[in-house]
């Protein structure tokens, strides 16, 4: 699929779904298979993302099937999140999405076990004291949203990282804009379960998700036309 029909379907998308969440939302059964067209539409794109030139197969044929994967996981996470009540299946999937994302990001650099092994064991104090912290009735939530949480922000970190050493690299731009905007979409998140639904930010947080979170898989699929970034 070209690049430019991509985007062009991608911003209709955005466009209608944005519309109905802000100005209609008794529709908004149908913002919802719209957003989930665009997740699907991401997935598409890359599996059917051709080998520039100048990547060596091997590499690239590696990358396509990481972030296919990834694209993967986060289409069966949208499906449960947006259309049923499976939010711990949705989560411990988008936290698949995010395990494979850590590799996709650090491919050549050879730093990816290294720093692994030196964040495993604060990554792991962090989810802990988050499960133990919580109650009873929400820990079988809370864990694997916990893990995600940590898993996201360690990706953001490599790809800023990644973007801060190489800030002219295509790839390394798109991965810290997608994750930048991955981000923000969970911080929003994170606001809409916790805000009471009479809030004046409870309405923003609710549009606020989508805004940031379709450009965010956008930005992460199109990351894939690109070499690796080396960030060391």
């Amino acid at each position: 699929m070209p690049a430019a029909l991509f985007l062009g379907i991608q911003l209709v998308l955005y466009i209608l779904f944005m519309a109905i969440d802000l100005w209609m939302p008794q529709y908004s059964s149908l913002s919802g298979i719209l957003k989930y067209c665009g997740i699907c539409l991401c997935l598409l794109k890359a599996l059917t993302t051709a080998r520039p030139d100048n990547r060596a197969s091997a590499s690239f044929h590696r990358e396509k099937a990481q972030l296919t994967a990834a694209l993967l996981f986060t289409a069966v996470s949208d499906l449960l999140l947006l259309f049923t009540v499976c939010f711990t299946e949705g989560m411990i999937t988008f936290t698949a999405a995010q395990l494979i994302y850590m590799f996709y990001i650090h491919q050549e650099n050879g730093r990816f076990l290294p720093l692994m092994l030196r964040r495993a064991v604060p990554a792991g104090a962090a989810v802990l004291i988050l499960w133990i912290s919580a109650p009873p009735e929400s820990r079988p939530l809370v864990l694997p949203a916990a893990v995600y949480a940590v898993c996201i922000v360690y990706n953001f970190l490599e790809a800023a990282y990644c973007f801060l050493h190489n800030p002219a690299d295509c790839r390394s731009r798109l991965l810290a804009a997608g994750f930048f905007l991955f981000l923000l979409c969970d911080v929003n998140v994170a606001l809409f379960n916790v805000l009471p639904a009479d809030s004046f930010l409870f309405p923003i947080a609710s549009a606020a998700m989508w805004l940031f979170y379709l450009p965010s898989q956008v930005c992460l699929t199109l990351s894939l036309y690109y070499g690796p970034a080396h960030c060391e």
